[in-house]
């Protein structure tokens, strides 16, 4: 795979990555710092997350949470600013929600030594930390999800995250924190107030898990034998 980035549509806080807030209707390629290509990539409202090969981490876009990981709030930045190096990080995965609200936004991001960290919008305890603020600008340590276990699959939605964690090639569980008012964590209650911290969906305990995925207030996940859960 080249890594080359197309980007086209709404840029009004810098989404594209242009260093402007012109709209474009068709792809565009996107230029990369130092022209190397990314490996994955995450996409809030209005904001961008990406790691490249090195494993440094940019964000661009909106950035009035802290969404964007910088230690400190912007209106936007309108092309990628480095969050973290790959000396210091080596990120090889993230995952980033708020889709609805352009304001919102929260991030998870885990390093090749199984580090796992959070930060941005926090109204609802979704950066898992176990309080409710109102946001957090930098990369904060997740430690509930580090050794023993191993992250291998995570999802941001609006309010909520999820992760799928192994221990050693084995099954793990499945993490899910946030609101509840619709049943979204998976587990067999309705919570009133929001779950600030990873909290285990006990009906797939023993289920090898290979992705999840989530949307505004659902999820679904994909077992390592095709089975979709939902």
């Amino acid at each position: 795979p080249s890594g080359k980035v197309f980007v086209w549509g709404c840029s009004r806080n810098g989404e594209l990555g242009f260093g402007d807030v012109a709209s474009r209707t068709t792809p565009h390629v996107m230029p990369t710092p130092n022209n190397l290509p990314f490996s994955d990539m995450a996409l809030g409202a209005n904001h961008v997350l990406a790691v490249n090969k090195r494993g440094e981490l940019y964000g661009w876009g909106k950035n009035s949470r802290g969404q964007l990981g910088l230690a400190y709030s912007t209106r936007a930045e309108l092309k990628p600013v480095l969050v973290a190096s790959g000396s210091h990080a080596d990120v090889v995965r993230v995952a980033t929600g708020g889709y609805a609200y352009e304001y919102q936004g929260h991030t998870v991001a885990v390093t090749a030594a199984g580090k796992v960290f959070v930060w941005g919008w926090n109204a609802f305890g979704q950066l898992g930390l176990g309080s409710v603020d109102m946001g957090i600008p930098s990369p904060t340590r997740l430690f509930a999800l580090e050794n023993p276990n191993a992250v291998v699959s995570m999802a941001a939605g609006q309010y909520n995250t999820l992760v799928a964690t192994s221990r050693k090639a084995k099954p793990g569980h499945l993490f899910t924190w946030g609101p509840n008012y619709n049943g979204q964590l998976g587990h067999k209650f309705l919570e009133l107030g929001p779950i600030t911290a990873p909290s285990k969906v006990e009906s797939m305990k023993g289920t090898q898990i290979a992705q999840v995925s989530m949307g505004y207030s659902h999820c679904l996940a994909l077992g390592v034998d095709g089975t979709a859960y939902s």
